[in-house]
């Protein structure tokens, strides 16, 4: 943590991080060891669909994520959403289902808004 001139506190984090539970290459041990030698406040290790687990140490935050992926191809769109959960909030594991299901409904809709343009424009030629 720092502060600045005008006395506002800042902290020094990252949210978005993979370790070997996803496509990283350090073990999450590693990774929380490298960031707290670096300084840093907090951390979210947020692997590929795996929740990881939160802890709070002294002068050090690890807040619990995951990274979910909707999306079967770029035409049809690919969607990356974060979840991160803080210890004081565990009700909050359910949304995120809904927050998927959303996401997917929302390329559906798009997708099919896409093939009725193209049908359009077929007409057309």
């Amino acid at each position: 943590m720092i502060t600045d001139q005008f006395g506002k506190k800042w902290y020094k984090g990252n949210l978005h991080t993979h370790s070997t539970n996803s496509d990283g290459r350090l073990s999450p041990e590693e990774v929380i060891r490298l960031y707290r030698e670096e300084g840093y406040d907090f951390l979210a290790l947020t692997d590929h669909w795996f929740m990881g687990k939160e802890r709070q140490e002294e002068n050090f935050l690890l807040l619990s994520g995951a990274e979910y992926d909707v999306g079967n191809n770029v035409r049809d769109g690919i969607y990356h959403v974060l979840s991160l959960i803080h210890i004081s909030e565990p009700t909050r594991r359910t949304p995120i289902s809904y927050a998927v299901f959303c996401l997917k409904k929302k390329r559906d809709k798009a997708s099919a808004q896409q093939d009725l343009r193209l049908q359009k424009k077929k007409k057309v030629l």
